[in-house]
């Protein structure tokens, strides 16, 4: 997950950061009823062994470095059967293929 303080981040900016490591299919920045940021957002890869691999490389790259002013912190995501029942994507949970930045 990439914290984040409200208008410091973008779904561009985190596009061009992650896309370094591999192909993404979304980045999602979720926002509160008022529009602002909640602090964190996800970063998914495709899913396949070199989805999987993107986003282990860009959290063991990305996470510390800092985007704009602030220091990110990235780890996998927690796993949603039902979004990947769905949408056919892997939403991590000890290994995977999203990123998870706060």
């Amino acid at each position: 997950a990439i914290e984040s303080r409200e208008g410091e981040i973008t779904e561009d900016i985190l596009l061009k950061v992650f896309s370094e490591f591999g192909k993404i299919v979304q980045v999602n920045l979720p926002r509160h009823n008022d529009n602002s940021l909640k602090g964190y957002g996800f970063v998914h890869y495709e899913d396949t062994e070199e989805g999987e691999s993107s986003a282990k490389t860009a959290i063991e790259r990305v996470s510390g470095a800092k985007i704009g002013h602030l220091v990110v912190k990235c780890n996998y995501g927690r796993k949603h059967t039902k979004r990947r029942r769905h949408t056919n994507q892997n939403n991590v949970g000890g290994g995977g293929n999203s990123a998870s930045i706060r």
